[in-house]
């Protein structure tokens, strides 16, 4: 089993306050960090209500790059949740030692391709996804090692909205020996 520290954006967007974060993790011996990476224009439309707020919590490609060796250095392993073509290719030329593809993404050939290539682990969030949407990345996802995620996105979650019930059938539909 492993521990995933979710960082999301607890950092708001500070440096500052995101080495303060690794920091503690490393004195609570955490051993691997998430980060989530994007950019607001290849998140949201400029005229989204919520537009201004990502582009202030979001890092310059230059920042992730000082952030991840910052994180690197501490012995983490790191896995970037990237929203989106223009996030992925940062990391193209850093080591980060997995992905998590969002469930919106799922049919994004490009980002499918590019992860398969770079040979890392590999999370695949299927909470919202249908299957074909799973069946379509798996089948695009032929070298790396593939771990599906089951979440529900609404906060609080109530318990009846949790649908457990889901992993069986993602365990019965999705199992490497059932992929064809």
């Amino acid at each position: 089993m492993e521990v995933i520290a979710e960082i999301a954006n607890s950092h708001q967007g500070s440096i500052k306050i995101l080495k303060k974060l690794i920091n503690e993790l490393y004195k609570r011996k955490i051993k691997i960090v998430k980060f989530q990476v994007y950019f607001a224009d290849e998140l949201l439309v400029k005229n989204h209500k919520r537009y201004n707020h990502f582009l202030k919590q979001s890092f310059t490609p230059d920042e992730w790059k000082k952030i991840i060796n910052y994180t690197k250095k501490k012995k983490f392993k790191v896995y970037v949740d990237v929203f989106g073509l223009k996030a992925l290719e940062i990391f193209k030329g850093i080591d980060v030692d997995g992905f998590k593809i969002h469930s919106s993404d799922l049919c994004n050939s490009k980002i499918l391709e590019i992860v398969n290539k770079l040979k890392k682990k590999i999370f695949l969030s299927c909470g919202g996804a249908n299957g074909f949407e799973i069946s379509y990345a798996l089948k695009k996802l032929k070298n790396v090692n593939v771990i599906l995620m089951h979440g529900f996105q609404d906060y609080p979650t109530k318990y009846e909205d949790i649908n457990l019930n889901r992993l069986d059938w993602l365990r019965k539909n999705f199992l490497k020996k059932n992929i064809t």
